[in-house]
């Protein structure tokens, strides 16, 4: 089901792109892709069991499996292939940055030898590391926009009305898109091995550090998945959201807390794995 609601949202930014182009070749490219995306909308909502736990408690949810092949399916299907892209291209670009000859210019501008080799293995990683970041926010941004245009257009809004909420949602998704990917990020590939500490010398300690230091990783988690529902709510005007503050939990609404609970549960069994 994740999957499929990643596909929908991806092309609901194709639509998005295909309504700012004039003739009939790209009107009826927009249809097509509008009418593949609202199937794929459809299949996720049929795969997806999150519907039957929803009224449930939080303490019924845990201990229930269709709450988790429904919560654990969706992070695989639309947050593991982000990811990987994200970290493809970031790997791709480390490569291609030339450590060696940055080195030597380094060392040509007045820097020591090892000076010069420090500097150029973290302007490696810089680059690495900063386009990876900048892959995985840009598809979660255009992901949440894409997910906004086709929400209207399902509705019957026209293309106008749903590209105006696109836009708003792309120019207001950054900061969220940001802290959202690296959390996720955290998520996939950063606590892998945090059992076997446990087996180590003082493994104990580190094995405590490494959970609250995922409890942190997954409240971060929860509350951009919280920040981003803000902005949905507030883009489509709906009841609530004009009140809320994300420095104020108090004030979010019950999609916002389902969203950050949701978020929290999920990040904390992967992060653990």
């Amino acid at each position: 089901a994740g999957l499929d609601r990643l596909g929908s949202d991806m092309l609901g930014a194709v639509s998005y792109g295909l309504s700012n182009i004039d003739g009939d070749t790209a009107e009826w490219a927009r249809n097509k892709v509008e009418n593949e995306a609202q199937w794929m909308a459809n299949l996720s909502a049929y795969r997806s069991t999150i519907g039957d736990t929803a009224n449930l408690s939080w303490g019924e949810q845990l201990v229930n499996p269709h709450y988790w092949s429904a919560q654990l399916g969706n992070f695989a299907g639309n947050t593991v292939p982000q990811v990987a892209m994200a970290m493809s291209t970031g790997g791709l670009v480390g490569g291609a940055t030339n450590v060696g000859k940055i080195g030597g210019l380094l060392s040509k501008a007045g820097l020591s030898e090892g000076l010069a080799g420090g500097g150029a293995t973290g302007l490696g990683k810089v680059a690495k590391y900063g386009s990876e970041i900048a892959t995985g926010t840009g598809l979660e941004n255009l992901q949440n926009a894409g997910s906004i245009y086709n929400d209207y257009r399902f509705a019957g809004y026209d293309t106008n009305t749903a590209g105006s909420a696109f836009e708003q949602s792309l120019n207001q998704g950054w900061a969220p898109a940001a802290l959202d990917y690296v959390t996720d990020r955290v998520g996939v590939s950063g606590k892998v091995g945090m059992l076997a500490s446990a087996f180590a010398k003082d493994g104990g300690k580190i094995l405590a550090k490494s959970i609250l230091a995922n409890a942190a990783n997954s409240s971060l988690e929860g509350y951009t998945e919280a920040w981003q529902q803000a902005i949905e709510g507030r883009i489509k005007g709906q009841d609530g959201y004009d009140k809320v503050s994300m420095l104020d939990p108090n004030t979010w609404t019950d999609d916002m807390n389902t969203a950050a609970k949701d978020a929290f549960n999920v990040s904390m069994v992967v992060g653990g794995m």
